[in-house]
């Protein structure tokens, strides 16, 4: 648009009033906004005053309103009426600019103001008792995320209900109903975060940073090399299937023990990367409870080859599984049993279960623990001990307690020194044919051995001391006979 000029043209004006009349120019192409500088003809001089509104008279003037009052000194003058801050081609027309500034500013004092239109929108609430701060994210109507400040309200167990201001990092899953992404307690400083989970199949890599999520669930058993580049971040990985081997690398992937992981369903760990994208595992939690031991070792319950060596295999074979190291022997400062000693399977005729003593070099002396087979009736599972030669070959068991009867069978006794007796004394029982070789000094009770003056065959027993060749009746020693 062009400057409108008029050297006809004349603008009357009550002193320090808006209201403009003029003479000789047709106000018809006049347009509220526009500027008039009142001054002398043909040069912008004088003060500029911006149109508020324009009422034509016909084609031969009207009257203008300014926005601001024009000073007396220009009650009767000529007049420029200036388009060009409309084209943005004038100074003034920065005024426009900020004007249109100062109403946005004022627009924000509204319930809810977007600043800006069209598909993608920004809305920021005014805070006051009414309303919160907030600042919306929507898309074509579609609100998906908001930044706010709100008063939370909770009751913590056992205590009395609480409030704190909180910012929170809200998302809207459905468009509708907000939920908390991260919670910030202003009064602590301190921060709640919401991690989501996703689901990756496990391969050479599987790159945990890739997701926008604070947990991952890893499905099948490819083996792990890596985890990806992803740099200062967390996961909490739940292992689904089993069965992969996590690969350890001593700079990009650190795990627990310096060795592999065979992974089992239902495994878990945590993981964290630096700021060059290396992985450490930090914690690995087994299924099982068993916990992370070294590659080189294995549980002897396992159905491992490894395991079933421990069982099995050599004794270095054993040693090397469990890890026992040289000489093959483990070490305890101590062991403390609490409860039930059992074996798998029955105790064969002659066999036992017990614990063995040996020297430093595992050369077997002593056994002591339950012997004979088990059975019903009081029988069987009497308690033993078991002499070993230096060859370990079993050479006897010199004391038996019998469970039956709960009598010590000692194989020999030599007292040193007065014996008291709290009871009865029992010797052996020999009839006359079945004495043993004599011992000189050995005493047993023979028991169809006659008495003085019994007939023969018609003994009752006597006590029969070896002397002098031959088994002695104590009486008068004679000679024994049936």
């Amino acid at each position: 648009m062009s400057l409108l000029f008029s050297s006809a043209a004349t603008a009357t004006v009550a002193a320090n009033t808006t209201s403009v009349a003029i003479s000789g120019l047709d106000l018809g192409t006049v347009l509220p906004g526009m500027t008039i500088s009142l001054g002398a003809r043909g040069r912008l001089t004088g003060d500029a005053y911006i149109i508020a509104t324009v009422t034509p008279s016909g084609t031969s003037g009207g009257t203008l309103t300014v926005v601001d009052p024009v000073a007396g000194a220009y009650n009767s003058v000529a007049f420029v009426i200036d388009t060009r801050d409309f084209n943005g081609t004038a100074p003034n027309y920065l005024i426009a600019s900020y004007t249109q500034t100062l109403n946005a500013l004022l627009r924000l004092t509204s319930p809810l103001t977007n600043l800006f239109t069209g598909s993608r929108q920004v809305a920021l609430d005014k805070d006051n008792a009414s309303a919160i701060s907030r600042l919306l994210f929507a898309i074509s109507g579609r609100t998906w995320g908001a930044v706010e400040q709100r008063t939370l309200t909770y009751t913590p167990t056992g205590a009395a209900q609480t409030t704190t201001e909180t910012v929170s990092l809200r998302a809207y899953p459905d468009g509708t109903t907000p939920i908390d992404a991260l919670l910030i307690d202003l009064a602590t400083g301190g921060a709640d975060l919401r991690k989501a989970s996703a689901t990756m199949a496990s391969a050479p890599t599987v790159d945990l940073g890739s997701a926008p999520t604070g947990k991952v669930a890893v499905t099948g058993s490819a083996t792990i090399l890596s985890f990806g580049v992803g740099k200062h971040l967390e996961r909490l990985v739940h292992i689904m299937d089993g069965g992969a081997v996590l690969t350890y690398n001593a700079t990009s992937l650190v795990l627990p023990g310096g060795a592999n992981i065979t992974t089992a369903a239902g495994d878990c760990f945590h993981a964290t990367s630096d700021g060059s994208g290396n992985w450490r595992v930090r914690s690995y939690a087994r299924a099982s409870g068993k916990p992370v031991i070294r590659s080189g070792s294995a549980d002897i319950a396992d159905a491992s080859a490894s395991g079933r060596i421990v069982l099995t295999g050599t004794a270095g074979q054993g040693a090397t599984a469990l890890g026992l190291g040289v000489g093959n022997i483990p070490t305890f400062m101590g062991a403390i049993l609490n409860g039930a000693i059992q074996t798998r399977g029955a105790i064969t005729a002659g066999g036992y279960v017990g614990v063995g003593f040996a020297n430093d070099t595992g050369l077997q002396y002593w056994g002591w623990g339950l012997g004979d087979a088990l059975g019903g009736g009081n029988s069987g599972a009497n308690l033993k001990l078991f002499s070993y030669g230096d060859g370990g070959g079993f050479l006897s068991g010199p004391i038996v307690i019998n469970r039956a009867t709960s009598q010590t069978v000692l194989m020999s006794l030599a007292v040193t020194g007065g014996t008291t007796l709290g009871g009865t004394l029992q010797l052996a029982f020999y009839t006359v044919a079945t004495l043993p070789a004599g011992t000189v000094g050995v005493v047993v009770f023979a028991s169809n051995a006659r008495k003085p003056g019994e007939a023969a065959g018609a003994g009752t027993g006597v006590l029969a001391c070896y002397s002098n060749g031959a088994w002695r009746r104590l009486s008068d020693e004679a000679a024994v006979a049936a």
